[in-house]
């Protein structure tokens, strides 16, 4: 009789325990008459939609109810229904949405730092500017900041939710154990509870490994533990399951803590603008309908474009005068570094700017009135240091290329942009070389069906950050630690490295590499983000990303 009363008709894929989740996190509370409103318009709008166009339909009402002036906290029929009245009256608006909206840049040096605080189990925005020479507890707080995201990130999972008292589980669950509850513990070896901990893997000694939480650290033997699929290395957040014996944790099983799919987290924290890029709820309807209408839209990739090298210039000119020739010039090209095949010691900064201006040249030879220009540094290129994340470049070497070029955009490394409702991560780093060469433990064999680029998107998604090495493997700016963070998942997530180009999804995150566009043979990739809003077809939504290369 209960599942008989509560099953969701065939067309509905936003579930009511989603919708006053949704609105519990946001300090709200559904009646029964707005909540009943509330489906039949979601009912309604999945004849048209697919499931992800239904989250960001449900993101949006739930926004405008945040933003609306209200007596109390509770949501009744009538306030839902001037919501609903309101977005379905600017939905109809032909407002002509301007460049900017469209597609905003946002450096890592302007994205918002936000802390998650346990307490409250919320993010709070951190409102003191960010220092470049932190207090050294700085450092500290930026690994209990990591572990704090994953730890409720996976409590909310479904294999660490508690069974309902009086209600027969469907699937085996497992309860996380504080570390500091194992000190003082004696066990016989293998007699002792299954355990399962959730730590910071660490060498506190040398030779030694240690997992350590906010509170604790014990010893930890991984040497019989079987692992997942993933590049382990120190400074890495895992799960392990195993016993507790003479003062050493021995790990049965090793793991990474398990991922959350973007439209979960948006609907736990749809209120939280993490990246910067958050729309007004006018703006997406607005921005879903110009996503859908404008298919032919693409943002062409390319990295490691070697400007010192003439070859390289030479399939420039063929690349830009073959898109210049196009119904639809593209709406971007991202450019990543490095900029030079070498380094050139005294001579570095003047070839790097005669390079650019040589580009910027070659760009003005070409219409293109509508298509933004994005610069991301490389490792290699004039910066500060070694560094993460890494500044635009100087107005010095920038200096032409602004004048000739006024759609040119530089910015940071790591970046983020926005098109319409989508968000892309921009990283220029040889991750994946840095990760094996970091490996503690080797990647879990599995006679090779797994490529090293499924094992690296694997580890950055589950660990929700670009760079989980050891900080003297790759300096982080302590308190800029939150620029790197991949908590909500991005839409798309382009990780530019010299390793060889692959596309792959994980999670509904599509991740790509598009190669050393001089070491492949002048190879780059073409991103078509509206791909994944025209149809749910799964075979489309994998076709978003395309392999193209100059002849």
């Amino acid at each position: 009789f209960f599942c008989a009363r509560n099953r969701r008709p065939h067309t509905m894929s936003v579930r009511v325990q989603d919708i006053q989740r949704r609105l519990k996190s946001n300090g709200l509370f559904l009646r029964s008459g707005g909540l009943r409103l509330l489906q039949e318009t979601l009912g309604k709008l999945s004849k048209q939609l697919n499931e992800q166009q239904l989250h960001k339909a449900l993101d949006l009402i739930v926004n405008r109810l945040v933003a609306e002036t209200l007596e109390s906290n509770v949501v009744d029929e009538a306030i839902m229904g001037e919501v609903l009245r309101q977005l379905h009256h600017e939905g109809r608006g032909e407002e002509t949405l301007a460049e900017d909206e469209v597609f905003k840049v946002v450096s890592a040096f302007s994205k918002p730092w936000y802390l998650f605080h346990s307490d409250r189990n919320s993010f709070v925005r951190v409102t003191r500017e960010w220092t470049l020479h932190a207090a050294a507890d700085s450092k500290a707080a930026l690994f209990r900041q990591r572990l704090a995201v994953l730890t409720q990130r996976t409590l909310r999972h479904a294999l660490f939710q508690p069974a309902l008292e009086g209600v027969a589980a469907e699937t085996h669950t497992f309860q996380l154990t504080p570390i500091q509850a194992l000190l003082g513990r004696q066990s016989q070896a293998g007699k002792g509870e299954v355990l399962v901990l959730l730590g910071m893997l660490t060498q506190l000694h040398e030779g030694k490994f240690y997992l350590e939480d906010a509170d604790a650290a014990v010893q930890i033997d991984f040497s019989q533990a079987a692992t997942c699929s993933g590049l382990f290395t120190e400074n890495c957040f895992v799960i392990t399951e195993g016993h507790y014996f003479d003062g050493v944790f021995r790990a049965s099983t090793l793991g990474f803590p398990p991922p959350e799919p973007r439209r979960v987290s948006k609907a736990v924290f749809g209120s939280v603008d993490f990246h910067g890029t958050m729309l007004q709820p006018q703006q997406v309807p607005k921005m879903l309908k110009f996503e859908r209408e404008n298919e032919a839209a693409m943002i062409v990739v390319l990295s490691d474009v070697w400007l010192d090298k003439p070859k390289v210039l030479v399939k420039l000119r063929a690349l830009l005068q073959g898109y210049s020739q196009t119904e639809v010039a593209p709406l971007a090209f991202v450019l990543f570094g490095n900029f030079l095949s070498q380094h050139y010691g005294p001579d570095h900064s003047r070839m790097f700017k005669e390079g650019l201006d040589s580009l910027a040249d070659l760009i003005a030879e070409f219409d293109y009135p509508s298509s933004k220009f994005v610069f991301i540094p490389g490792p290699h290129d004039p910066s500060p240091g070694n560094i993460l994340p890494r500044p635009p470049f100087a107005p010095y070497f920038t200096e032409r290329m602004r004048r000739k070029v006024p759609a040119a955009i530089f910015s940071s490394n790591p970046t983020t942009v926005r098109y319409g409702t989508q968000e892309i991560v921009l990283f220029r780093e040889d991750m994946v070389s840095k990760m094996r060469r970091n490996c503690v433990v080797p990647p879990a064999d599995d006679g090779g069906e797994t490529e090293i680029s499924a094992h690296l998107v694997k580890t950055l998604l589950d660990q929700a950050h670009l760079c989980p090495l050891p900080l003297h493997v790759q300096p982080i700016y302590w308190e800029q630690d939150h620029a790197l963070s991949l908590y909500p998942l991005p839409d798309t997530l382009v990780l530019a490295d010299r390793f060889d180009a692959y596309s792959l999804s994980y999670e509904g995150c599509t991740a790509f590499n598009p190669g050393s566009f001089f070491l492949t043979d002048f190879s780059f990739m073409v991103l078509w983000p509206s791909r994944a809003l025209l149809s749910p077809d799964e075979e489309l939504y994998d076709r978003r990303v395309e392999f193209s290369k100059i002849d």
